[in-house]
């Protein structure tokens, strides 16, 4: 018999160490991934939803703002839906956390809950089992992908798309009892149906949404997470939750501390601790008040006290074993910059042995953050094949979202990907302005590239002042090909006049670097 599924949420998650509560482990070869893929199936020919493509949209937004790497997918059939399973749950390993949303019609029969795919064409029982998606064929994938923390949420079947053959049957799901390791939770209790809501998210979506992005002090813990949802459920819609767990499960953050830092989160041995608020920026303080934040845990200041050491910033002597020591500790608290710090580290081999793919996987972790620089880092490695396949592609979609949030050199990339064609048909006009955009910023390369462009009139009307202008702003940050060009134009007043003085004072730098085009120019004017 028929039975309209409720909206549920099954959480599964296996023994985790302490360690592994902060999401990383310093000492491991690859740091714990956290994956996520989020479907949203409207588009039915029976009965379509309104609300499963923006609460997809909205999950996913939620679940990458706290380091998921999501793959999202919309309107997907049973072989996609399978597939989209396997390839989630492949490769990962003991650390990592993988998580997967459904949003569409489901049903249950005979005690199995089954996930309808967009294609289903349902006219009898048997089709069911034969047509949609088993959803134990989820949980069976996790199980078996070495994944640490699994976690399957439902947010299913608004309504009965198959009333038309079936007219009889419950509402609701069977009681489910959570076995070890694992958090059952439903939107109401089992037997009662669970409502859509009016706005263009399910309630379940909505408050999940609107609760990782609320500020928690000490961080958001799994099962508090489901709390707050199931609180604000039954303060909406009348809903009563259920929540089923294994007591002995140990806690996950998903969220660290955003606000409020104790002091004795650190060795303390003085009066009571207190609290301290962190600062938005440690860029430009001074050093001391760095070091005192970082004491104390703050992530934002050990990020800064790491690279501090790394690049040997005043009043700091160069130390990357202090350096590596403090980014590695920004980093288990997900920082971003120390993610992305760290990749750059291993990357280069910077106070650690040089690993290209470890690089990758902390550039990935900080880019799962909407970390500017992380975005661009991993764009470059996919630029290149650094550690991970090349896919042109996927750069120029990682650089347009660094770009888009500020950072000159991805905004430099996509101007020179579009200059040269990498990838995709080249447009002189759009890499006239990226290059423009990141030179403004201030970034060297993009200001010889821009200059090149205004002497050459690529993409743009040939204007040799303004060419000047922007040889002269990359040659003063010392690129070499800019101080040669500048040369150039004074030695053969490309620009307008000649200047021998200004042509030598150019030249000179550019020889002094050694391009020998440049010492043999500077050979012709004479010393």
């Amino acid at each position: 018999m028929f039975k309209k599924i409720l909206l549920c949420v099954l959480f599964v998650a296996g023994c985790l160490t302490s360690s592994l509560l902060l999401g990383a482990q310093s000492s491991d070869e690859n740091q714990p991934r956290r994956v996520a893929l989020v479907i949203g199936n409207s588009a039915y020919k029976t009965a379509p939803l309104r609300n499963p493509k923006s609460d997809a949209k909205a999950i996913t937004k939620s679940l990458e703002s706290v380091g998921f790497e999501v793959t999202t997918e919309l309107d997907r059939t049973k072989q996609q839906i399978e597939d989209d399973i396997d390839a989630v749950t492949d490769g990962l390993k003991t650390g990592d956390a993988v998580l997967f949303f459904y949003a569409g019609h489901g049903l249950e029969l005979d005690n199995t809950n089954y996930l309808v795919p967009v294609d289903a064409s349902v006219k009898r029982k048997h089709h069911v089992t034969q047509r949609c998606v088993r959803a134990d064929y989820v949980s069976q994938a996790m199980e078996g992908s070495g994944a640490s923390l699994r976690v399957i949420i439902f947010d299913a079947c608004r309504n009965n798309p198959f009333r038309s053959f079936v007219r009889s049957g419950g509402v609701g799901l069977a009681t489910m009892q959570a076995p070890e390791g694992t958090i059952i939770a439903y939107s109401t209790a089992a037997g009662t149906e669970a409502a859509d809501g009016e706005g263009d998210n399910s309630p379940f979506a909505k408050h999940f949404v609107d609760t990782v992005a609320a500020d928690h002090p000490r961080g958001l813990e799994v099962t508090d997470l489901f709390r707050s949802v199931a609180r604000q459920m039954k303060k909406d819609t009348g809903q009563r939750a259920f929540l089923d767990l294994d007591a002995s499960m140990d806690h996950y953050l998903l969220k660290e501390a955003t606000e409020e830092i104790a002091a004795s989160t650190a060795p303390f041995t003085g009066p009571p601790p207190v609290k301290v608020r962190p600062f938005k920026d440690y860029k430009k303080l001074d050093i001391e008040k760095i070091r005192e934040h970082a004491k104390l845990g703050i992530a934002a200041a050990e990020a800064q006290l790491g690279f501090m050491y790394i690049e040997g910033i005043s009043p700091l002597a160069q130390d990357f074993k202090l350096g590596l020591m403090w980014t590695e500790k920004a980093a288990e608290q997900h920082n971003a910059r120390a993610l992305n710090n760290l990749g750059y580290m291993y990357s280069e081999g910077e106070g650690v042995t040089k690993d290209v793919s470890r690089a990758t996987t902390y550039y990935r972790r900080s880019a799962a953050l909407h970390n500017k620089d992380g975005l661009h880092s991993l764009g470059l490695a996919y630029e290149y094949g650094l550690g991970i396949k090349k896919d042109l592609h996927k750069a120029r979609k990682l650089f347009q979202e660094s770009a888009d949030l500020g950072n000159s050199s991805a905004q430099y990339e996509l101007g020179h990907m579009y200059e040269v064609g990498e990838g995709f048909d080249a447009n002189l006009e759009k890499a006239f302005q990226w290059y423009q955009t990141s030179a403004e910023a201030g970034y060297k390369k993009a200001q010889f590239s821009l200059a090149l462009m205004y002497m050459n009139g690529s993409g743009v009307g040939k204007d040799t002042a303004r060419a000047e202008k922007w040889f002269k702003r990359a040659a003063e940050q010392g690129v070499t090909n800019a101080q040669l060009n500048l040369g150039l134009m004074f030695q053969y007043g490309l620009g307008g006049s000649i200047d021998k003085v200004k042509a030598r004072q150019w030249l000179k730098k550019a020889a002094d670097a050694g391009n020998v085009r440049a010492q043999n120019e500077l050979a012709k004017l004479g010393h």
